[in-house]
């Protein structure tokens, strides 16, 4: 796929008895979660960024122990990934509070 990217010619349009190039610059963001795994070459029920199994994807201490793989990003984040690292971080800091009794 990628190498297909970079053989691509600019095209050549007259307009006017004027001659424009016009330069293609493709990037593949925001594809599908199916696509992601083909390109990442990963098993379709793994996490393309984490490589977790969705049975590991409750075990917040796995999380931290997985490497991320940043060049995986270039595919896009899904809003999955970002509102579970919100939520996590959020849970953190709930956690962390102090409970207050009332008198």
């Amino acid at each position: 796929m990628e190498s297909q990217i970079t053989d691509l010619r600019p095209s050549k349009v007259k307009i006017y008895n004027k001659e424009l190039l016009v330069e293609q610059s493709l990037v593949m963001t925001m594809v599908d979660g199916k696509i992601c795994s083909i390109l990442s070459e990963q098993s379709g029920q793994k996490c393309y960024i984490y490589g977790a199994f969705p049975r590991e994807m409750n075990i917040l201490e796995k999380h931290n122990e997985k490497a991320i793989d940043p060049s995986k990003f270039r595919f896009g984040l899904l809003g999955l990934h970002a509102w579970i690292r919100c939520f996590e971080r959020l849970l953190h800091l709930l956690c962390k509070l102090e409970v207050k009794k009332l008198k």
